[in-house]
């Protein structure tokens, strides 16, 4: 089966998914998916932030912002870095 996880996605949008495959091991990370899905707890949430933060070069400040729960998707996350990144 194709990996099909970053087609038609923005690049800040590919930059977390990818982030979050690294770090969950996932082999395949669907924007429509949850945390509860993927096992991502506050450890693992702050891993993947540092990573986005390093792939785009800059602080997002998301740690306080950004409501880690079960139920947040990885589309509320990437649109939470989209709001905070300014290229």
């Amino acid at each position: 089966m194709p990996d099909n996880t970053t087609t038609e996605l923005t690049p800040v949008a590919t930059v977390v998914v990818e982030v979050i495959q690294d770090e969950t091991g996932a082999t395949s990370v669907a924007p429509s998916q949850t945390f509860g899905e993927l096992d991502i707890e506050s450890l693992t949430f702050a891993e993947i932030l540092m990573g986005i933060e390093d792939k785009l070069g800059a602080k997002l400040d998301l740690e306080e912002s950004f409501d880690l729960d079960s139920r947040a998707s990885v589309a509320d996350l990437i649109s939470a870095v989209q709001t905070k990144y300014q290229p």
